[in-house]
């Protein structure tokens, strides 16, 4: 499928966009609660070790990713990384569909929070689909000025 030229840029910037707003907002929602976050993180199906990391490490992540997305020279790097993370956190949506013996709590924050897992993944991938349309079209961008 061709996107013409003069609406490539839009929709680079709408995927953006979208993306900076979903990483900003469940950051700033975990941040705005850190117990709660701790709280939720604690009653997921992963060691205590990977809950740990994950408690340190998720918002500055989600933030970074963010921020790759709002500078021109590394947005197709937070396309990637976006897309990276969304995977993860699908793949673990669907161990939680598949695999987990009782419901677990979503540590997302905000109105993710309240999201059933089919909904979540549904989301998610939705989500990665804004990913895959930034990517397709920054890809067949670069192929075009070579």
């Amino acid at each position: 499928m061709k996107i013409p030229d003069q609406v490539r840029p839009a929709l680079v910037q709408i995927s953006c966009a979208l993306l900076v707003f979903l990483w900003l907002y469940t950051a700033g929602s975990k941040l705005s609660d850190l117990e709660e976050f701790k709280r939720s993180l604690s009653g997921q199906a992963m060691p205590d070790m990977a809950k740990t990391i994950l408690y340190g490490a998720l918002i500055p992540a989600e933030i970074s990713a963010a921020l790759l997305l709002l500078i021109p020279a590394t947005k197709m790097l937070g396309f990637r990384v976006s897309m990276i993370f969304l995977s993860l956190f699908t793949a673990y949506i669907l161990f939680i569909l598949f695999k987990a013996e009782e419901a677990r709590p979503c540590s997302c924050g905000g109105v993710l929070k309240q999201l059933n897992w089919n909904t979540h993944l549904l989301f998610n991938l939705a989500c990665m689909s804004i990913c895959a349309l930034g990517i397709w079209i920054n890809k067949g961008r670069r192929q075009q000025d070579t």
